[in-house]
């Protein structure tokens, strides 16, 4: 079987790319693995990062959350019991209103749950974990996935003590010099 024009211009451009995209600070060979973010429900009072779960949606905020709640009562917002309450007890950040949280959910339809949580890097979705040799060829991965990921990130692997993969590179390479 021969090689073809675009078999032979592939193996160039793959290894051009190969040789000049930021190796970010790893030898060779290295490849690039598709990962995201996800969060993990953590002890409230030793974490940093705070929330509030409220009617079917998450707000990474205080001010996010009470503008959300000011809005879904829109008609009466400045007299509805909860609003009233919030106000009355100075609560103005996440760790005052999980202080108060069994008493606002008793004025409430929708319970509010106050937590802590972690960001975490996550490999494991069908769309994460994927094996790229380029960088270029990873961003137009996400790109075309994007809608199925939560803040997807490229990130960079030693293929350390691979001699399949170190054998692979080397041809790839040699390829490319030899068809020049």
């Amino acid at each position: 079987m021969k090689l073809t024009q675009e078999d032979i211009d592939f193996i160039k451009n793959l290894s051009h790319e190969m040789k000049t995209q930021d190796n970010r600070g790893t030898a060779q060979p290295y490849g690039l693995i598709i990962g995201g973010k996800t969060t993990q429900i953590a002890d409230f009072d030793n974490c940093d990062n705070k929330a509030v779960h409220w009617n079917e949606s998450e707000y990474y905020s205080f001010e996010d959350f009470i503008e959300s709640l000011e809005d879904y009562y829109l008609e009466d917002a400045e007299s509805h019991p909860v609003i009233d309450f919030i106000k009355s007890h100075d609560i103005d950040d996440l760790d005052n209103l999980r202080n108060y949280e069994y008493d606002i959910n008793e004025l409430i339809s929708e319970p509010i749950n106050v937590y802590g949580y972690t960001v975490e890097d996550d490999f494991t979705s069908h769309t994460l974990g994927n094996f790229f040799l380029t960088d270029k060829s990873a961003k137009a991965y996400v790109e075309a996935n994007k809608h199925n990921m939560r803040k997807p990130f490229t990130y960079g692997i030693h293929l350390y003590r691979n001699p399949e993969m170190e054998r692979l590179y080397q041809i790839i390479h040699k390829m490319a010099d030899s068809l020049s």
